[in-house]
């Protein structure tokens, strides 16, 4: 491979000269006809530039994590854990800072010194929270939550099109009598007060469907295991109401549950009943039957967010996005047409 030194002995100038005209130096001064000499040298030569390595002073960026659920929330739902933890390792995959925020009487307080560049915060926060959020940094991103849209940036999975894709699934495979299995309150992107979004697509999907009816519906106080064994079992005891050939359940802590009832009951999955879950957490797929159920994209859902954090880490977010990342549905073997025409 030529060098500089090479160049220079051939076209009789010096290596300082050479350089200078193969980096386009407009302060050097020599003739045309050197410059050109030199130029052809180095092709004929071949000559390949060494990549010059600058030393660029890359600001290493400093992400705070906020969590805004109660230790019962975490237990019950093992959902808000794999958020926490996908964050983590994305962020140490990016060579990015991480520093936990605890809360003391309801006022957060950073474990580390470092300067924040942006906060993600997950769950839950009253407005004296937000106030004391915004204390910290303006610039914060929320998971899972939109408490105010106009003035904070927000990542959703998009809960209506997943629980409408789980409910036109189990139609069109034949099901008309489809219960529901939720806890009953309302989310921030849900349009009918007090009410889950996912119970609401699912309302609406049935009224359109003219198949609506009020006892398929059973709502929980919260999502998490123990919720969907005492639902499951209460479907079965009371036999006043119809029972289902088919179940959305809103959350797979729920569904995992609600399966083990029916099965432990003498009930088969899917030939007696089918089911669909929420969430697609990792165990889902190691049940007997596995699951089939809505995919939440976690990785997604949290790129998006450090995304925003870095691009308004140097400057405020003018116009704050709320973004949906959208869900998919995961067919496994807890679904199959009805054994009897509804």
């Amino acid at each position: 491979m030529a060098t500089i030194k090479d160049i220079s002995q051939a076209a009789g100038v010096s290596q300082a000269t050479v350089c200078r005209v193969l980096n386009h130096d407009p302060t050097l001064k020599v003739s045309l006809d050197t410059k050109f000499k030199i130029l052809n040298i180095a092709d004929e030569m071949q000559y390949t530039p060494k990549k010059v390595q600058t030393q660029v002073n890359k600001k290493k960026l400093h992400i705070g994590i906020i969590e805004g659920f109660s230790r019962r929330a975490l237990a019950d739902d093992p959902y808000y854990l794999y958020l926490i933890n996908k964050v983590e390792k994305y962020c140490i995959s990016q060579d990015i800072n991480t520093v936990k925020f605890i809360s003391s009487d309801g006022i957060y307080k950073s474990t580390s010194d470092s300067k924040i560049d942006g906060l993600i915060a997950f769950g839950r926060f009253n407005d004296q929270n937000i106030d004391n959020l915004t204390q910290i940094t303006e610039n914060i991103v929320f998971i899972d939550s939109s408490p105010d849209e106009s003035r904070f940036n927000s990542i959703m999975a998009n809960t209506y099109q997943g629980a409408y894709l789980a409910m036109k699934y189990l139609y069109e495979l034949g099901h008309r009598k489809i219960a529901f299995i939720g806890d009953g309150f309302s989310t921030e992107n849900s349009k009918i007060e007090n009410l889950d979004v996912r119970q609401e697509a699912y309302q609406v999907f049935m009224k359109q469907k003219h198949i609506y009816n009020t006892d398929l519906i059973y709502s929980g106080k919260r999502f998490s295991y123990s919720e969907g064994s005492r639902i499951a079992q209460e479907m079965l005891d009371n036999k006043n109401l119809p029972f289902p050939t088919a179940i959305f359940v809103a959350n797979d802590s729920m569904a995992i549950a609600v399966q083990s009832i029916l099965i432990n009951n003498g009930l088969r999955i899917p030939e007696d009943v089918s089911l669909i879950g929420f969430n697609d957490l990792p165990s889902t797929q190691y049940l007997n039957p596995p699951l089939t159920t809505i995919h939440v994209s976690i990785n997604a859902m949290v790129e998006c967010a450090l995304n925003i954090i870095k691009r308004y880490a140097e400057e405020p977010c003018r116009y704050p996005q709320k973004t949906y990342i959208a869900t998919k549905l995961v067919q496994r073997g807890s679904c199959m047409p009805p054994l009897k025409v509804n």
